[in-house]
């Protein structure tokens, strides 16, 4: 994969499943992560 450091990324749906985790592979690899989440905020706080 191309670095991601520094760049800004937006996910949708990422309280859950596959967003949740390429948020947190994104925030990782050092980019700055902008979640998005219908539903579950607390679920979604977990995650950051």
């Amino acid at each position: 994969m191309n670095s991601v450091a520094g760049k800004t990324v937006v996910i949708t749906g990422s309280s859950r499943g596959v967003g949740a985790d390429t948020a947190k592979v994104l925030a990782g690899g050092g980019a700055n992560v902008v979640v998005s989440y219908r539903q579950k905020a607390p679920r979604a706080n977990k995650g950051i």
